[in-house]
């Protein structure tokens, strides 16, 4: 099917490069509206961002979506249950940096978020980028220069690693 053939995806896409923007599309569910999302991307040449009313349409939004654009990230809410397992709270935190490291690298993906996930305080990029620290395959790093950029990254220092770090 071609976008260029439906009349809501046109009027969308003439919205958007008329700037008249943000876009909100109502009404349209399932599949159907994330295929007009990714339509609309693809003909425009640019990402978009989904931003759904809770985490769980979220998760749905984004697994329909991953169908039409494999590109596609979900930014997860904070995790703000304070008894649930850590390795969930881990996993969380590690999607959340990876949708972040994404979008500083200028990489275009459809972001699909939920409101209260970006409601959530974001660090400022340049803040973020101070602690990025990035070894290479062949670069050689003294241990103690390691341990310290990771310790004033927030890591600390033990003697067995139980899971993956962040």
């Amino acid at each position: 099917m071609d976008i260029r053939s439906i009349s809501l995806p046109q009027e969308i896409t003439g919205n958007i490069k008329a700037k008249n923007t943000p876009v909100c599309l109502t009404g349209a569910f399932g599949a159907g509206a994330s295929f007009i999302v990714s339509a609309i991307s693809k003909e425009m040449g640019r990402p978009a961002v989904v931003i759904t009313e809770n985490a769980k349409e979220a998760r749905r939004v984004f697994k329909d979506i991953s169908v039409f654009e494999k590109n596609a990230m979900l930014f997860p809410p904070k995790d703000i249950v304070f008894y649930s397992a850590d390795v969930y709270s881990r996993e969380i935190d590690a999607q959340r940096l990876l949708v972040t490291e994404s979008l500083l690298k200028g990489e275009k993906r459809t972001i699909v978020m939920s409101v209260d996930a970006i409601l959530s305080r974001f660090t400022p990029k340049e803040e973020f980028e101070k602690f990025v620290f990035e070894i290479k395959s062949g670069d050689i790093v003294p241990p103690e220069e390691a341990v310290k950029k990771l310790i004033d990254m927030g890591y600390e220092r033990c003697d067995m690693a139980e899971g993956k770090g962040m």
